[in-house]
């Protein structure tokens, strides 16, 4: 018949699977997640990397979704573990497992540091000229209060940024 005159489907409750719908919720969070983190570091997709896997609920974390993250989140090897410890490895906290990525898998620690070097000398630009600009008193007496704030907003963005480059600089000393 025609779709035209053929009945509407109707709802079956045999064919919700919630159970399985949320473990897919849990392993598609859980690859958007490290996809994200590597794009941070400006990790190329290309780049594979070993990604250690710990979980409690081997429901949802579990050898059969290895392939998952070796297809969509670029990881060579995957590895289902108890516990795992590594100080310089990448933590990706997620809902029902943590997952780690080793930094060395991923980062070339010599770019990384001349990168991270410029950014903070940058950074440290930026913040002079905001500081110069909130000196001057010309400027805080004439600009409306708004721009001012915008400026104060602004330089505190920067000495964040800046705080967390540091860090980042020391993790790889």
């Amino acid at each position: 018949e025609s779709i035209m005159i053929s009945a509407y489907p109707e709802y079956d409750a045999s064919l919700d699977f919630k159970a399985e719908e949320e473990k897919m919720d849990h392993i598609i969070s859980a690859t958007r997640s490290i996809r994200n983190r590597r794009a941070e570091m400006n990790v190329p997709p290309s780049k594979k990397a070993s990604l250690y896997v710990v979980t409690t609920d081997k429901s949802v974390f579990s050898e059969d979704i290895a392939f998952i993250f070796q297809k969509l989140a670029g990881a060579e090897n995957v590895y289902f573990v108890d516990s795992y410890e590594d100080e310089s490895a990448v933590m990706i906290a997620e809902t029902k497992a943590k997952l780690y990525i080793p930094l060395a898998d991923i980062v070339d620690t010599d770019a990384e540091k001349k990168r991270l070097s410029a950014e903070r000398e940058n950074l440290l630009g930026c913040i002079a000229r905001c500081n110069a600009k909130l000196s001057n008193a010309d400027f805080v007496s004439r600009a409306p209060a708004a721009v001012v704030d915008g400026e104060k907003k602004r330089l505190m963005g920067y000495e964040e940024k800046l705080a967390s480059v540091e860090e980042l600089i020391k993790k790889y000393e």
